[in-house]
């Protein structure tokens, strides 16, 4: 057995997370090309299911935060948590308060 199965995390539905599956999905964060990644593209680009995704998103919450804007299909959108919030998402944050407000 190598390691300690104690050590490794889970998913919610009991996927074990690898530390090399959580770097890869980390450094699509570092890719120049992108600044914001949704949970599908992720799953594209890394070959990974939802929930190990959303896992590795949920635990690294100290480095990548979720915008308020979401993609033209209406998916969250995620990026580097130094990534300066764009006008985009401040536009978009507006939009959504002022829609719940009026309904």
């Amino acid at each position: 057995m190598i390691g300690d199965a104690s050590v490794v995390p889970r998913n919610e539905v009991g996927m074990t997370v690898e530390p090399w599956d959580e770097e890869k999905i980390l450094s699509m964060f570092a890719d120049q090309t992108w600044d914001f990644w949704s949970v599908p593209a992720l799953m594209k680009a890394t070959g990974f299911p939802e929930p190990k995704i959303k896992t590795v998103l949920n635990r690294r919450a100290d480095e990548i935060r979720q915008s308020p804007a979401v993609d033209r299909h209406g998916h969250a959108l995620f990026t580097r948590r130094e990534t300066p919030v764009s006008r985009r998402e401040r536009l978009s944050y507006f939009q959504t308060v002022l829609t719940k407000s009026v309904t």
